[in-house]
């Protein structure tokens, strides 16, 4: 976490790390996804979308690897 203790992390990450630790079997509230706050779930579609950019670039510098590496077994 970047060198900060889990009290200076915001409660939006935290509590999205937890949920998805348990694959989302349990969220912060009782109920369903409609009785959650909604800045919460403004906050974790956030994120969600960081992670999706993350590991494309992730996914696409193993493309340029894997085919960096089958040019340099052709020569």
């Amino acid at each position: 976490m970047n060198g900060k203790t889990l009290d200076e992390v915001p409660e939006s990450i935290r509590m999205y790390y937890l949920c998805k630790a348990t694959k989302f079997s349990a969220l912060p509230w009782a109920g369903g996804l409609y009785d959650q706050d909604p800045q919460l779930i403004d906050e974790w579609g956030y994120i969600i979308q960081v992670e999706a950019e993350t590991e494309k670039r992730k996914a696409e510098a193993d493309k340029r690897r894997a085919s960096s590496g089958s040019r340099s077994r052709r020569r």
